[in-house]
């Protein structure tokens, strides 16, 4: 399909923004973002490194400042892009000599409550059947009692046909 004297502009930028802080810290990347105008409106936070890309969507108010964490980055170099609209607004590289040594993330153990179910769930669970099994044993012989019936000092289980 084509438009005589048709030029596609693209999307203008919502927001003028710029990033004005990154940090990585345990295979976590902290991106803090300004909205330097007078609008307000959406950017996209896009971060790059060797092996993918992840991005997040932010909307900032007229001159507000806004963090967001993008978690499970494996260190090496990684490239920040700020994005509104069809525009790239800022671009920010950081390298693993400014990661501080943390070229890769830590890869918690499995016993250390970082990953998986947490032993408190666990416990809770137990406790929780454990009053179920109680509570069933408490209302078997419950019932079990209601069908004892007593003639002249001996008891007869059940036999109800006989009082």
């Amino acid at each position: 399909l084509e438009f005589e004297n048709f030029r596609y502009i693209g999307q203008p930028p919502e927001v003028n923004a710029s990033i004005v802080g990154l940090d990585y810290l345990s295979g976590a990347l902290r991106v803090v973002v300004k909205n330097t105008g007078r609008t307000t409106g959406y950017v996209f936070v896009v971060a790059k490194y060797v092996g993918g890309e992840q991005a997040r969507k932010l909307y900032l108010w007229s001159d507000e400042e806004r963090e967001v964490i993008i978690p499970n980055i494996p260190g090496g170099q990684i490239t920040v892009e700020l994005w509104s609209g069809d525009k790239l607004l800022d671009k920010k590289t950081l390298s693993r000599e400014e990661m501080g040594g943390e070229g890769t993330p830590e890869k918690p153990s499995p016993g250390d409550g970082k990953r998986g179910t947490p032993k408190i769930y666990f416990m809770l669970l137990a406790i929780l059947l454990l009053v179920l099994v109680l509570a069933t044993i408490v209302l078997a012989l419950r019932k079990r009692r209601k069908n004892v019936y007593y003639t002249d000092n001996y008891p007869y289980y059940g036999a109800s046909q006989y009082v």
